[in-house]
């Protein structure tokens, strides 16, 4: 008996403008009335059938309107930033990935130098959610590798020196920050996270308050540290109070 489909049970690419024409249907009602070419991109994707929205993505994009949760993935890699935002509600997962290039300036200074018009967009469960997150990350075994590679939490309990923590900031070949919001009454919950790989390792970016102050911390860590800390904030994120991103 094969392995189940870890495949996200849907993924298209469309234009911006097409998303952005579908998220205002569905606000409507799930009907539009223009033929224009953003609602034949919509049809040919299978998200419209004639002048309505799916049913399986009007679930979808009310997951986008309504999520639980939240949470929010920015990685670099090879001159790429891929921004996702990633919208829970119940056991559905809906993924939206947008990518721009970036460069250095003679000064060294980070700026965009495009931005891609289309979209990702995918759906998934929670039955699948860390298949369905890993496919969104660069593809590196450091920052795929899933929680139970991670043996331990910390490979040292201390940060490393400051030289060595400039230098894998300067040089690092992917960084991922992620942020997670758990919406419902009150305060929204905010748990935060953030990783760099350098000569295939990995490492934790994390604040600590040193004299009053807080102070960035680098600390190495196991492949299957991004994985494991934020299951673990999505866990906390459903039963109640999290804090992250500062011990």
């Amino acid at each position: 008996m094969g392995k189940p489909s870890t495949a996200p049970s849907r993924l298209v690419r469309i234009s911006s403008g097409a998303w952005d024409m579908a998220t205002a249907a569905v606000r409507d009602g799930g009907h539009h009335q223009s033929d224009g070419p953003g609602w034949a991109e919509l049809t040919q994707a299978g998200i419209a059938l004639d002048n309505r929205v799916t049913a399986p993505w009007r679930e979808a994009l009310a997951v986008v309107a309504d999520p639980e949760i939240v949470l929010r993935i920015t990685a670099t890699y090879n001159g790429i930033s891929g921004q996702s935002t990633i919208s829970i509600a119940g056991a559905r997962i809906v993924c939206v990935q947008r990518r721009r290039a970036f460069g250095s300036t003679a000064d060294g200074a980070v700026r965009i130098t495009g931005t891609e018009p289309a979209v990702e967009v995918s759906l998934f469960s929670t039955d699948t959610f860390w298949d369905g997150v890993r496919r969104i990350l660069p593809p590196l075994p450091q920052l795929r590798a899933g929680a139970a590679e991670a043996t331990a939490v910390l490979e040292a309990d201390h940060g490393v020196d400051d030289a060595t923590a400039l230098g894998i900031a300067a040089n690092c070949t992917s960084q991922v920050t992620a942020e997670l919001a758990a919406h419902g009454s009150g305060t929204p919950t905010i748990w935060g996270g953030m990783w760099a790989v350098h000569e295939e390792r990995l490492y934790s970016i994390r604040t600590r308050r040193v004299d009053g102050r807080a102070a960035a911390v680098v600390v190495p860590v196991q492949a299957g540290h991004l994985a494991r800390e934020i299951g673990f904030a999505l866990v906390g994120a459903l039963a109640g109070p999290v804090q992250g991103g500062a011990e």
